[in-house]
């Protein structure tokens, strides 16, 4: 869950009270300004697993239910996405999930010792050169959000769909171009 300050939270709503209309969300974890990412349950309900920028990069994070804390397993340098935890023993003391470019991988399912914050080079140059910081946008408790309504209304997304911009794509081989192609949503 997030707000106009552009704080991230991850929490937890009772489906029951979803289905009802009296759901209030339970605050599990604060991130801060970093998205936690695709959490999921663990089979036996114990813990929840997902990813966050909390470091600077994405990590893997678990959520003890039976502790009520966030626990890093992973410290990576480039990230890693989307945790599937498994029941049996297909991965036993593993965690499978994404490294970038979608390639699938394994980690220990185990906390690690720390989580170390990558370099920011922003805030470096925001330190060294202070006229930048007055380059900041207003905060949202500022901007009058009720103004900015352009239109309100019912959405019809067939009637309100519109061609944008076209433009050709041209294919073939180094000797031979091919002749260009309708796109099947035109033929």
């Amino acid at each position: 869950m997030s707000d106009l300050s552009g704080s991230e939270r991850l929490v937890k709503l009772a489906i029951a009270a979803i289905q009802a209309g009296t759901a209030t969300p339970e605050d599990l974890f604060d991130f801060g300004n970093w998205s936690p990412s695709n959490f999921v349950f663990s089979p036996d309900g114990r813990y929840l697993y997902g990813s966050s920028y909390y470091s600077g990069v994405s990590n893997i994070f678990r959520y003890d239910f039976s502790t009520n804390e966030m626990e890093p397993l992973s410290n990576a340098e480039t990230g890693f996405f989307r945790p599937v935890p498994l029941a049996g023993r297909r991965t036993p003391g593993r965690l499978p999930l994404y490294r970038p470019r979608i390639h699938p991988s394994l980690i220990a399912n185990q906390v690690v010792d720390s989580v170390s914050a990558i370099r920011f080079l922003g805030n470096e140059i925001a330190a060294s050169r202070p006229e930048v910081q007055s380059w900041m946008v207003p905060p949202a408790s500022r901007i009058a959000a009720d103004s900015l309504t352009t239109s309100s209304g019912s959405y019809r997304s067939l009637h309100q769909l519109k061609l944008d911009s076209a433009y050709p794509i041209v294919e073939g081989t180094r000797m031979r171009p091919a002749p260009p192609r309708r796109p099947a949503a035109f033929a």
